[in-house]
């Protein structure tokens, strides 16, 4: 299982410019609105989905509906749309 430092190693992350105080360092997307707007309409195999599990939450590659709380966008491509880290 990945985690989070991985993520960042990996992933250079979009400021979200709606809202200057957005969770995550300046880089989390709200669910609704003009923010969900903005990330449907970027490349979605650079659109994450973080979501609420058992004991955790995750980001998983691609755009999700079931238990999302927010996504996040990054400047480069998921390489397999199976790709999930923990959010910790």
């Amino acid at each position: 299982m990945k985690n989070l430092d991985e993520f960042e190693g990996q992933y250079e992350l979009v400021k979200n410019t709606f809202d200057k105080h957005a969770a995550y360092d300046g880089a989390w997307f709200e669910t609704y609105g003009n923010e969900e707007l903005f990330v449907r309409s970027a490349d979605p195999k650079t659109v994450w989905t973080i979501v609420e599990g058992d004991e955790s939450l995750w980001v998983i590659a691609g755009f999700h509906l079931v238990n999302r709380l927010g996504y996040l966008i990054t400047k480069s491509s998921w390489t397999s749309y199976s790709e999930i880290y923990r959010f910790d």
